[in-house]
């Protein structure tokens, strides 16, 4: 019994080294093609709207990880635009992983969309490796899978995180007629359409509530409409016109503008 014992300590411990050498290579190889993996191509069946997914078929994610993550862990960066945020949902995933057989395996992850978490990890989800316990005692675990999330900005719409992570930003050209009488005009929050009703005086920033990205609590969050004052260069058709709207803007011009 004592050489069986033997023998078996000893193939184990070749198990782990072997294991432990392998993912060393495996890490330098990757390190060296590129610094940063990136996943998007690997992404299946996304939508910007994704029904919850049954809870029984995929682990519960880990919002609360280490900012270092331990050296048998996958780190992934993966791209999540602002649409995307802003329908909520869900982002799945796939990526291999390798068990000690040395064999590959598809491991889909189906991500919760929450602006306010940029790192979620997914433990006991990845590689395959030995871990020894005691002198004698070994077994087989899984290590973790972290993905850091990186926010794709709109051309339109912004992030305005002043007051809260959820707030958005649309900036709007107004006119100097319409600065000085009002407009009332319409924006597209991605699909949505707001009507807006600017009363004029003096430029300002109109706060949209509940017009920004979903929040965890069901509500959502701000959108501030930034009015950008278009000053005209040129001037010299307001001297030659007799509109009475005309004059009544160049008076009242002159009076808040210097016109």
């Amino acid at each position: 019994m004592a050489d069986i014992k033997d023998i078996y300590e000893k193939f184990m411990s070749f198990v782990f080294l072997a294991s432990h050498l392998y993912k060393k290579r495996r890490a330098e190889k990757e390190g060296e093609k590129e610094a940063e993996k990136e996943v998007n191509d690997h992404v299946r069946d996304s939508s910007p709207i994704a029904k919850d997914p049954n809870p029984e078929s995929i682990s519960t994610p880990n919002f609360e990880s280490s900012p270092d993550p331990l050296p048998l862990s996958l780190q992934y960066r993966i791209k999540v635009t602002l649409r995307e945020f802003f329908y909520g949902g869900f982002k799945t995933v796939s990526i291999s992983t390798m068990k000690l057989d040395l064999q590959t395996q598809i491991e889909t992850f189906i991500i919760p969309l929450d602006i306010s978490k940029k790192r979620v990890e997914f433990p006991e989800r990845g590689d395959e490796y030995i871990l020894e316990e005691h002198s004698s005692t070994m077994s087989t675990k899984r290590g973790s899978v972290i993905f850091d999330i990186e926010v794709e900005e709109d051309a339109e719409i912004h992030l305005h995180p002043l007051f809260s992570c959820y707030d958005l930003m649309v900036e709007v050209n107004i006119s100097l007629y319409d600065y000085l009488f009002g407009k009332s005009f319409s924006i597209y929050i991605f699909d949505e359409k707001v009507k807006v009703r600017y009363k004029g005086g003096s430029p300002k920033t109109i706060v949209l509530e509940n017009r920004g990205l979903p929040c965890p609590d069901g509500k959502r969050g701000a959108c501030f409409v930034c009015l950008d004052l278009q000053i005209p260069t040129d001037v010299s058709h307001f001297q030659i016109s007799q509109d009475p709207e005309v004059k009544m803007f160049k008076l009242l011009g002159k009076k808040y503008l210097s016109i």
